[in-house]
């Protein structure tokens, strides 16, 4: 396995954690070879999926002055990570090329042009919706629990990164309504951490009636906001994304809820605070999302909610 950029990987992946390392381990089942860039060194990856596991020796890079340009760069730290990620990033795009930004929330382009600068206009960013219910026991040892699925944006960014992951064991599905992708995603996350991480519960706990019910109330506001932001959403998909949380891989602790259980920083701005921002600018009400969000920042380490805070990985 390829593990240096300067040796020719075809895909970098930036953030080695739960989903970066399930993403790596999608790319090396497709045949392609992948080079892993993050803060902490370990020496093997160690995937499990429902139906195979990939385990191979590995060789973190961890100064960032060491990657040199690759064709397809995937973002997968954590949003309140990108400040940690940005010169693996920038040094992997430096000649261009594709970004996917494996990340939560609908803000994926306005952050990369924070963090790339001038270097913007020679990329392709590429946006995904992750479903990838993928817990991390160790460095580099993660379980996936159930299917892994990227949903991207139907562009040319959008299918080099299929391209790079086709034949593999990840689903990559391009859809030119890229906005209503993000936002019904966006209603899972905000109920997941209005409820699964006060209670610091795993997915069962949707399947309490009253649970059920409040996540319902929640994404109903969601999509309230998402339709104000131009998204288009039926009326019953609300109920869809309700039943798909609870469908989803039993017993899988959402990375939100594990963040909290061990005292580190969350995406909580990501994942609920935007709603309630976006909702002001419409002078749409909210109050589920607004109680909650404000439950779930003082919760956060300090009771502060700050998001300039350095964090770990």
């Amino acid at each position: 396995m390829t593990t240096s950029v300067r040796a020719g990987a075809d895909v970098l992946v930036v953030g080695p954690g739960a989903v970066g390392c399930a993403l790596a381990a999608a790319a090396l089942s497709a045949g392609r070879t992948v080079a892993l860039a993050g803060p902490t060194a370990f020496d093997e990856l160690h995937v499990s999926t429902p139906d195979r596991e990939v385990r191979l020796p590995v060789s973190v890079i961890t100064n960032p002055h060491d990657v040199g340009p690759a064709p397809i760069v995937v973002l997968s730290a954590k949003v309140n990570h990108d400040r940690a990620a940005a010169d693996f990033v920038r040094n992997g795009v430096a000649n261009g090329g594709v970004l996917a930004v494996l990340q939560n929330g609908i803000t994926h382009r306005e952050r990369m042009s924070v963090l790339l600068g001038d270097l913007i206009d020679a990329v392709s960013v590429v946006p995904a919706v992750v479903y990838c219910p993928a817990e991390r026991l160790a460095l580099g040892r993660v379980v996936v629990r159930g299917a892994t699925r990227f949903t991207l944006p139907d562009d040319v960014g959008g299918r080099a990164v299929q391209q790079a992951l086709a034949d593999g064991y990840a689903q990559v599905r391009l859809t030119d309504d890229w906005l209503a992708a993000a936002w019904t995603k966006l209603m899972m996350n905000a109920a997941t951490g209005a409820i699964a991480v006060p209670t610091r519960r795993d997915n069962r706990v949707f399947s309490d009636p009253e649970a059920a019910d409040l996540a319902l109330g929640i994404m109903e506001e969601v999509a309230a906001v998402a339709r104000a932001e131009g998204a288009a959403l039926a009326d019953d998909v609300p109920r869809r994304a309700l039943a798909a949380l609870q469908g989803s891989a039993s017993g899988h602790v959402s990375s939100i809820v594990a963040d909290r259980i061990a005292g580190r920083p969350t995406e909580w701005a990501e994942r609920n605070l935007v709603v309630v921002e976006r909702a002001r600018r419409h002078g749409i009400g909210v109050p589920l999302i607004q109680l909650t969000t404000t439950l779930l920042r003082l919760g956060e380490p300090g009771g502060e909610g700050d998001r300039s805070a350095p964090v770990s990985d």
